[in-house]
């Protein structure tokens, strides 16, 4: 057992190392984009703010044939809003991101404030840079990590059956949980190696199998979330009330009443994420955030709204998702730290750092046990010369 444990350390090591420390980076994922993204300028509170609608007809004003496809809204005052859109050029049609400040109406292009520290280490923790094969490749290295934490585990409780501490009760099993005052050189490093990882193991232990379920999602999550595609229906109205000609609308709904609608029927709820029908005959899809869901970088509630008149078709609790949906995201926020707030992004912080601390000790420990054993066997040597 211990033969494998060395085995395993030595070889998937390495890549549990590189893993580790890029999550511990991806916890601060969303302040790397941010701190790419330009921020607003310092402006008046009397000032003129551009609602989502003048901001949207600047954009029309400028670019030829213009069609909004999404509007990512701001977290904060200081944040730009995102508009995505479509529109003509040349006879093409050609797709566009830009960041839109609502004071001013400016725009910059997405593309030039895109954090490349931050896309470079997702694709390093997501698949070591060998796309859908390096996926998989992540996942069987999750899955050997996860071997390698057990045997750890086993040679821990193992140590005690051998040190005769099984025999002594509950009081030498307490003696067991931390390192003794007299411990040093090897002896001391052994300890703080096996305590650690007996301490450290119930998260590490999580972050391995939340992580190889996302890899491996298509097995363990896409088949439970075959309901995801049929929200709660609020009304009676049907998907083909989009299309109703018969139906008659005072004016055009716009952005904002879209947003206004979504929230009025959330009061609770903020949004963050508009998405407008690419065809014809499709919702609006309004995406909102509550404080008491389960946590999301846009937020898990939906609302579906008819693209004319903005009324409200069908919606998504998110406070309220079924078994499956529930599975899904909390995985999801188990894994990047965001299901036990601030202060768990904090721990998975130093959690991922934790890799490299085993594989340090393991193998000062490992090296100064092959040290000793080659200084006894000289030593025997030379008695017998």
């Amino acid at each position: 057992m211990k033969k494998l444990h060395l085995i395993l350390a030595l070889s998937v090591g390495i890549i549990f190392v590189v893993l580790g420390l890029s999550g511990s980076l991806l916890v601060f994922r969303a302040e790397l984009r941010q701190a790419a993204a330009p921020s607003l300028e310092a402006f008046d509170l009397d000032a003129e703010i551009l609602d989502v609608d003048q901001m949207a007809a600047k954009l029309s004003g400028q670019y030829n044939a213009f069609e909004l496809r999404s509007v990512v809204l701001p977290r904060t005052h200081q944040d730009p809003y995102v508009f995505s859109f479509r529109y003509e050029t040349g006879g093409n049609h050609q797709l566009e991101k830009l960041f839109v400040d609502p004071t001013t109406g400016e725009t910059k292009s997405v593309d030039q404030h895109q954090s490349v520290l931050e896309a470079w280490i997702y694709q390093l923790h997501a698949n070591l840079f060998l796309s859908a094969r390096g996926n998989q490749l992540v996942g069987i290295f999750g899955l050997l990590s996860l071997i390698l934490i057990v045997l750890g585990l086993m040679l821990w409780a193992r140590s005690l059956r051998g040190s005769g501490l099984r025999g002594v009760g509950l009081r030498g099993l307490k003696r067991s949980l931390w390192i003794p005052r007299q411990a040093k050189g090897n002896a001391l490093l052994s300890g703080v190696h096996k305590l650690s990882g007996l301490y450290l193991s119930p998260l590490l232990v999580l972050l391995v199998i939340t992580g190889t379920t996302l890899v491996f999602r298509e097995n363990f999550i896409d088949p439970l979330e075959s309901s995801r595609a049929t929200p709660r229906q609020t009304t009676t109205l049907g998907d083909n009330h989009v299309n109703d000609p018969s139906k008659t609308c005072v004016r055009m709904a716009g952005v904002e009443e879209y947003i206004y609608e979504a929230e009025s029927t959330f009061p609770e709820a903020i949004a963050t994420f508009v998405q407008l029908p690419r065809r014809a005959g499709r919702p609006v899809e309004i995406t909102l955030r509550h404080s008491s869901e389960i946590s999301s970088p846009l937020g898990l509630t939906k609302v579906m709204l008819d693209p004319r008149c903005g009324q409200v078709l069908k919606t998504l609790d998110g406070r309220n998702l079924n078994l499956s949906q529930t599975l899904t995201e909390t995985i999801v926020a188990l894994h990047n730290g965001s299901f036990f707030g601030p202060a768990g992004r904090l721990l998975y912080l130093i959690l991922g750092l934790t890799p490299l601390f085993f594989l340090v000790t393991g193998t000062l420990f490992w090296l100064g046990k092959k040290r000793r054993k080659t200084e006894t066997s000289r030593t025997i040597q030379s008695e017998y010369l």
